[in-house]
């Protein structure tokens, strides 16, 4: 006798809306309604089954305790068009079916993802791509699914990233509004401070840090306009125009044989282009951020205070590295790194930041006459004591670009002076003092013009007194 399974009905299922799910155990409340039957069952009483409830999309034949297969409507019907298959299996039990069933039972643990599941199952053979699948609550307990549902779910996880892309896009035009207003803001403040020194210093490592966000922006925007996220919507009218018969578009259908795996690919691609965006705002929220602490420490005037944290050095030159990377990209500069994993040490984060930022794009300047294929940075990390056997942590910055003359290296970081046509002369001398105040150094090497040069930032390990210092106008 058969015994249908412990799920809603039907007509409730019908009811209910399909909620955004991950995996299949999310989806058993929208299973297939299918019975269970013992394999001696007549299979005369099965197909009475399916005639009489069209809901039923499949059963699950069970051999005493184990599930054994399932037959389906479609695969049922199918072998009983052919000629004298009705006659010969039609009084007999269902096992004598069982015997030259062609469709392998495909069946997965509950907690796959819906996106793995429905990959999985695109790859069957033609005839059997669209057999309900089996998720396995427990030993005894499964689940059949159809793939149609799934494919929905999987339309509806599309659907979800066009709006996290929408979402996206409003956060980059506000960044890019945050961006313009901080900057007049800046120059107001330069103005009415009138401390000619710190306005032009803030604003030359705000410049730094607005190229790094206009290149972010510039590369969120080609990609959203590069975006394949049309063809989704495409997809969904197709789908949509054939909602009556979406069994038979997706089964008979030239194009409809076609959607699964284009949906499949496009939501790879999808995945692959909100990657990339979200790992672009990330970078360009870091530079935003960064630019909100420089225009902080602009609103108190006169006073520049050093605000020690915890921080992991290595890291701060990955930032650094970030914010300038496509710049350097663009002029096809290399990074070589040489670290040792330096300890943490106690020092200002946008401090640092800074006056890396500022050598990482210096150093790219310098390089600007070498061929393309020749223009390499190190960066390399190292430790040492100073005369009171204090540690010391190190980073270099080294190019292999124009060098500087040997009569220039006592100048190169006084105010105003630079080797740069392009130039103001601010930022080293910016960033030395700023080495200075965190009780560090920022030195310079160089054997002379066409030879490179290495910078060096030496900071205490240890945690430095707090300070501030006032500064002339």
């Amino acid at each position: 006798m058969s015994t249908q399974s412990s799920m809603d009905h039907p007509t409730q299922q019908a009811t209910k809306a399909l909620q955004h799910v991950t995996t299949l155990m999310e989806m058993k409340a929208h299973a297939a309604c299918y019975y269970r039957e013992d394999h001696k069952t007549p299979l005369a009483q099965i197909v009475k089954t399916f005639d009489n409830d069209l809901s039923v999309t499949g059963v699950i034949v069970l051999d005493g305790l184990r599930r054994h297969m399932v037959l389906s409507r479609v695969g049922t019907e199918r072998i009983l068009a052919r000629p004298y298959c009705r006659e010969l299996f039609l009084s007999k039990p269902v096992d004598t079916l069982m015997e030259v069933w062609p469709y392998e039972p495909m069946e997965f643990p509950g907690n796959t993802p819906v996106s793995d599941a429905v990959n999985l199952a695109l790859q069957r053979p033609v005839e059997c791509r669209y057999e309900p699948i089996i998720a396995v609550e427990d030993d005894q307990t499964y689940y059949l699914l159809d793939l149609f549902p799934l494919l929905n779910e999987q339309c509806r996880s599309l659907s979800s990233a066009l709006v996290d892309l929408k979402r996206q896009q409003e956060a980059r035009r506000q960044a890019e509004s945050e961006r313009e207003r901080l900057h007049h803001r800046l120059v107001a403040l330069s103005r009415q401070s009138g401390m000619a020194e710190i306005a032009t210093g803030v604003l030359h490592n705000v410049g730094n840090v607005l190229n790094s966000v206009n290149v972010s922006a510039n590369t969120i925007n080609n990609k959203l306009q590069q975006s394949r996220l049309p063809n989704l919507g495409k997809t969904l009218d197709l789908i949509d125009q054939h909602r009556g018969n979406l069994g038979e578009f997706f089964s008979a259908d030239e194009k409809g044989l076609k959607i699964p795996g284009y949906m499949t690919k496009l939501y790879e691609a999808l995945n692959l282009e909100h990657q990339a965006i979200a790992d672009e705002l990330d970078s360009l929220v870091r530079s935003v951020e960064h630019i909100k602490h420089i225009v902080s420490a602009q609103q108190s005037h006169a006073k520049v205070t050093v605000t020690n944290e915890k921080l992991q050095l290595e890291d701060l030159v990955e930032d650094a590295i970030a914010m300038n990377r496509n710049s350097l990209d663009r002029h096809g500069v290399r990074i070589e790194r040489d670290f040792c994993n330096l300890p943490s040490i106690q020092a200002d984060r946008h401090m640092v930041l800074q006056i890396l930022v500022n050598l990482i794009s210096n150093a790219k300047k310098a390089m600007g006459a070498n061929p393309v294929n020749d223009r390499k940075i190190t960066i390399r990390s190292f430790m040492t004591e100073d005369d009171n056997s204090k540690p010391m942590a190190h980073i270099t910055v080294t190019d292999n670009g124009t060098g500087i003359a040997v009569d220039d290296l006592d100048k190169i970081f006084t105010r105003g002076f630079t080797t740069d046509k392009q130039g103001h002369g601010f930022g080293l001398h910016n960033s030395a003092n700023n080495a200075a105040m965190m009780k560090g150094s920022l030195t310079v090497n160089s054997s002379g013009l066409g030879q490179g040069a290495t910078f060096e930032l030496t900071l205490p390990m240890g945690q430095a007194t707090s300070q501030s210092r006032e500064l002339a106008a």
